[in-house]
């Protein structure tokens, strides 16, 4: 069992930017390297 959520999470990561993901949800604002957003919950 875990290594099938493993292998789904690596899947995940491989193929969807997180970035553009968080970014339809909430405003990020580049900071360095970083990526920056208010809680959404907040």
């Amino acid at each position: 069992m875990d290594g099938e959520f493993e292998s789904f999470k690596e899947q995940v990561r491989s193929t969807a930017n997180i970035v553009e993901v968080i970014s339809g949800y909430v405003p990020l604002k580049k900071r360095g390297q970083n990526f920056w957003g208010c809680c959404p919950f907040h």
